[in-house]
């Protein structure tokens, strides 16, 4: 008896143990959006005006379960000003996946709170825009008036605030990637947990 209460105790102990040393840094961008807190890029890094361009937008977005719910809308990222912004954010009252300036809803795309969700955003050279959660293609519209080259160049993109700074995101978002092509599903849906060089 004391002898399999040791083997199983060194089984816990090792299993603890393992936990441990695999765990990963938090490295995330953490928002509060009681404490208006945000971060910026220097202007003209991500989005920059180009015709017919192919492009692929990626990141991970966490909404806590108690995210406040006092405005509609709020956005994980934005680029531009009022009345010409490309955004990627979230309706407060339904979790929906919410696209300036493309569509105000994605309705096939729910966010689920509490939990990561992997966003993907793919334009092709005649604009075609197709949008993936968690690796799954949930929605698309085809031959969408330039979704991501709308921006004036050398304005800065900006992380958990719209362009106005009115709003602010509570949460965290990861990994965040543009790509100057067109990424396919199947590179999408391996490249959510694989190493990117």
């Amino acid at each position: 008896m004391c002898r399999k209460f040791t083997t199983y105790l060194l089984v816990v102990l090792l299993l603890l143990s393992g936990v441990s040393v695999f765990a990963q840094t938090n490295t995330a961008l953490s928002f509060n959006g009681a404490t208006s807190d945000y971060a910026t890029t220097n202007p003209g890094t991500f989005f920059v005006p180009t015709s017919g361009a192919d492009m692929t937008v990626e990141l991970w977005a966490y909404i806590p379960i108690s995210a406040p719910t006092s405005a509609p809308f709020y956005r994980f990222l934005s680029e531009g000003f009022s009345g010409s912004e490309f955004a990627i954010g979230y309706n407060s009252t339904n979790y929906h996946l919410y696209l300036v300036d493309s569509w105000t809803d994605v309705s096939g795309a729910t966010l689920t709170p509490g939990q990561w969700n992997h966003i993907a955003i793919t334009q092709d050279a005649v604009f075609d825009v197709r949008v993936f959660l968690n690796g799954v293609q949930v929605d698309s519209i085809a031959d969408q008036t330039a979704s991501f080259a709308i921006i004036a160049n050398g304005m800065q993109t900006q992380f958990g605030t719209d362009v106005d700074n009115s709003t602010f995101f509570t949460g965290a978002i990861d990994q965040f990637r543009v790509w100057d092509y067109l990424r396919t599903p199947a590179q999408i849906k391996a490249g959510m947990y694989g190493n990117i060089d």
